[in-house]
């Protein structure tokens, strides 16, 4: 459209800018532009890692990632740009610091999400219109919030708004280039996002294409052309990531209650305010119901199809990959509801506007809020709706539309506020006590894999939450790990196998642990700490500072072999900690009877006289304690105590023993923990005497208590391990050699996966999943060269896939072009009649 520019409007995308500019000053202060959390555990440590990686692999998508979660398929971390083009952009900046990086980052996507909203909307509707439903975006508060929160809700925006301008290319002009290549970095950059994305911009396209008089089925099929082949052109990130999120995503829906009312009804909650919702104010909701009282197909086709995506609950629970119903799946449309705005804002200013039936309507969903949904303990709520009533009241007399776009940008800076007050942001002096820790863990790491090149892992006790995601150093072997898709495995076996104390809200949390028998099992060989004392078989080798260096005289091998093995089936039948002990005597194996003839520790239980059967109390004050006596003092064993909750109440509950915790969460908590049975692994180099029980406020109410001991050497553990001679992260191989006493099995403490090959002898040897959740094999008597090797499942597809979506870009291009230079009419798409007589056009 041939709109002319006034010399006013040059200066309206520095008026956003400088906007901006304010609320992001206004934001950051005396703080770091992120929180934190997540921020800094996930999307600044994960980037980290994965930029590390290719410096010392020179692989930017190597298949396996050895340091962390004991060893996980790489695509377990696509969400956290593993091939997003922002962060592959960092691996060209190596002397940035991550944090750094990300900030500024954040801070030039918002900036340009700005613009280009800017330059999409201002196509279709003139100046003042386009600045205010531009300020509009901006103030989004899920979009500043999560600029500095969860980025990766957000990070896609200017992929989005490009994508947008896209369609209107394709509409236009035939070009399809723009749509599709923007489709793939939206996918590669978020791909959780991206399925509201992909619906957002179908249903622009058909927007586009109804006021043109053609929507027929050959027109409508013509839109999912370029959104396919841009699907095609990032497969190569998709498939193998829906691999291991249909692998490796356990049920995230514990904490939440579905109810065919929530299935049919929308909540309100999921749609407004929140910075975790499309952040919908009365004036937004008004504009997406506006076109639906106007004589223009293609305004209210737009309407009726935005609403249906957004007020369905099926369809926010597909966004949302089937675990719950959440408003912030819908993040992606916020454009779309800022286009409809426009809309509103033309008719108002036109006086097409049907002040009445939109006035209706708008009742309408105040009473459902109110009757249906009982949402009422909302202050703003009322004000919202107070305001925008009395501004479509004043409209109604002076027919000014000012009178209802100041109140809407007024009430939208409002809630983007509101949502930055509740921010916890990072401190910079905490970060920077955080880099410097984790510098002197960096030297003592380097050094001691600087002396000792054998394969094992280590751990750090130091800042573990902050850390979960850290390595040190080119040859640190963690198992820790915290990311939103994992070795489903692994999980199992950390929550619920090792005797782990799960001491946090989220059971994706993997830190590391004071369960020296766990790090045993895991091949920790070190330990870095802060603490003197970390219990039996830890000897200490070097301190520095006030940091220890432990090496666990436990520890097993990563690899090893064993000619006594249990059946699975036996296995399980034990209960903690008989399974403990299992696990340092024999391999576990399935459908193969058991050849264990002695345990590796001597497991006993104990009396503790002072102890009830049960107890049920409630804690009234913020912390209390209580001191147990032991009948004896327990020295050079471990302690080991299980007990079982009976009440989970709606608010977390937590246990220390001896200053091991277990938490187990609220019972509604979305992400429930499912530590329902505490258990607990206490060692110490001195006699322990007494139980120091700690409790947060709260009722308790638990069980069935027991508590253990057991007395375990390192020389009567039956395990042979692999000399690893080369291990190629570049390539996820590894070679070792063994000499085997008798037939066995091969375990490994790599959590299993399909994607595993095992060779031995250069002879290709069928895997088993071993001690539940483990690779292994089957091991025959005598002198081996073991190979073990891994491929992602799915990636060599998603090349294929990614390779044919390329070349059918280049194919529609070129065919694009040739149609142009030849001044021959595409029909598909045909372009918009409006657009053409742009003299009775009231949009476009």
């Amino acid at each position: 459209m041939n709109i002319q520019i006034k010399r006013k409007e040059l200066w309206f995308p520095f008026l956003i800018l400088f906007v901006q500019i304010i609320l992001v000053a206004a934001t950051t202060g005396q703080w770091l532009f992120g929180s934190n959390g997540d921020w800094m555990t996930q999307h600044i440590a994960i980037p980290d890692y994965l930029r590390n990686l290719f410096y010392d692999t020179g692989n930017p998508v190597p298949d396996y990632a050895f340091g962390l979660g004991a060893g996980q398929n790489i695509f377990n971390l696509s969400y956290y740009g593993l091939m997003s083009p922002v962060i592959l952009l960092s691996y060209l900046l190596p002397f940035i610091k991550m944090a750094t990086y990300v900030q500024i980052a954040s801070v030039v996507l918002y900036f340009l999400t700005g613009f280009l909203a800017y330059r999409w909307l201002r196509k279709h509707f003139e100046e003042t219109i386009a600045l205010t439903s531009s300020l509009a975006l901006i103030f989004s508060p899920a979009l500043l919030f999560h600029s500095h929160h969860h980025i990766m809700f957000v990070w896609y925006m200017p992929f989005l708004l490009l994508a947008l301008i896209g369609v209107d290319k394709l509409v236009d002009h035939g070009n399809s280039l723009l749509l599709s290549v923007c489709v793939c970095l939206i996918i590669l950059t978020s791909y959780l996002f991206s399925p509201c994305a992909m619906v957002g911009l179908y249903i622009y396209y058909l927007y586009r294409i109804t006021g043109s008089g053609q929507f027929r089925f050959r027109q409508i099929l013509t839109g999912l052309i370029p959104i396919f082949i841009g699907i095609m052109m990032s497969a190569l990130l998709l498939v193998p990531t829906a691999l291991v999120i249909i692998g490796g995503r356990g049920s995230d829906t514990a904490g939440a209650s579905f109810t065919l009312k929530n299935y049919l009804l929308p909540e309100v909650s999921t749609l407004l305010y929140g910075s975790y919702t499309p952040g919908l104010t009365c004036s937004l909701v008004l504009a997406m119901f506006s076109p639906l009282f106007t004589k223009k197909k293609q305004n209210w086709v737009f309407a009726l199809f935005l609403l249906v995506v957004t007020l369905s609950p099926i369809a926010v629970l597909i966004f949302n990959g089937g675990m719950y119903i959440r408003g912030k799946a819908l993040i992606p449309l916020i454009p779309l509801y800022c286009l409809s705005l426009s809309m509103m804002l033309k008719q108002l200013k036109d006086g097409t506007f049907k002040l009445i039936h939109t006035t209706l309507a708008m009742l309408v969903c105040i009473l459902y809020c109110v009757f249906v949904r009982n949402y009422t303990t909302n202050l703003f709520f009322y004000i919202d709706c107070g305001i925008m009533l009395a501004a479509l009241t004043v409209y109604g007399f002076y027919k000014k539309a000012s009178l209802v776009a100041i109140p809407t940008l007024v009430l939208l800076c409002m809630t983007t506020i509101s949502s930055q007050l509740a921010e916890q942001y990072a401190d910079p002096d905490t970060l920077q006590a955080l880099d410097k820790s984790n510098e002197m863990v960096m030297e003592l790491a380097e050094d001691i894999q600087e002396k000792d090149v054998d394969f094992y892992r280590s751990m750090s006790l130091i800042r573990r939450h902050p850390n979960v995601n850290k390595t040190f150093g080119d040859n640190w072997y963690g198992t820790t790990l915290y990311s939103s898709t994992a070795n489903s495995y692994y999980l199992h076996f950390y929550n619920f196998i090792s005797g782990n104390n799960i001491q946090h809200r989220n059971d994706y949390l993997n830190v590391s642990t004071d369960n020296t028998l766990f790090a045993s099992l895991m091949g920790v060989k070190y330990v870095i700490s802060q603490q003197k004392d970390e219990g039996l078989y830890y000897d200490l080798i070097r301190e520095q500072n006030g940091y220890y260096v432990f090496e666990n005289k436990l520890s097993l091998p990563i690899v090893y072999t064993s000619g006594q093995w249990t059946d699975e089936r036996d296995f399980l039948s034990q209960s903690y900690p008989y399974t403990l002990n299992t696990l340092f005597s024999s391999i576990v194996v399935k459908n193969h009877l058991s050849t264990q003839e002695k345990h590796a520790g001597t497991l006993q239980e104990i009396t503790v006289s002072a102890l009830k059967e049960r107890y049920a109390f409630q804690v009234k004050d913020s912390s209390q304690s209580y001191t147990i006596p032991l009948d004896e003092p327990v020295e050079g064993k471990f302690l080991l105590i299980t007990l079982t909750i009976d009440y989970n109440p709606n608010y977390d509950i937590n246990i220390a023993i001896n200053g091991v915790n277990n938490r187990l969460t609220a019972r509604k908590w979305l992400y429930h923990n499912h530590n329902n049975t505490f258990e607990y692994t206490i060692s110490a180099k001195e006699p322990i005497s007494e139980l120091t029980v700690a409790f947060t406020k709260g009722y308790y109410a638990f069980s069935d208590i027991h508590v253990y001991t057991l007395d375990i050497s390192p020389e009567n553990i039956p395990f042979a391990g692999v000399n690893v001679t080369e291990l190629n992260k570049k390539n996820s191989t590894l070679v070792g050699t063994v000499s085997v006493s008798e037939d066995g099995y091969l375990a490994t403490s790599f959590p299993y996966d399909q994607g595993f090959r095992i060779y031995i002898d250069g002879k290709e040897t069928p895997i088993t999943c071993v001690n539940t959740s483990f690779l292994g094999c089957a091991i025959n008597k005598g002198d081996h060269t073991i190979t073990i090797t891994y491929h992602s499942p799915g990636f060599a597809l998603g090349k294929l896939i990614s390779l044919l979506g390329v070349l059918a870009l280049i194919c529609t291009t070129i065919y694009a072009y040739l149609k142009q230079k030849k001044q021959l009419p595409i029909q598909l798409p045909i372009q918009s009649k409006e657009l053409v007589n742009t003299k009775n056009s009231e949009e476009l």
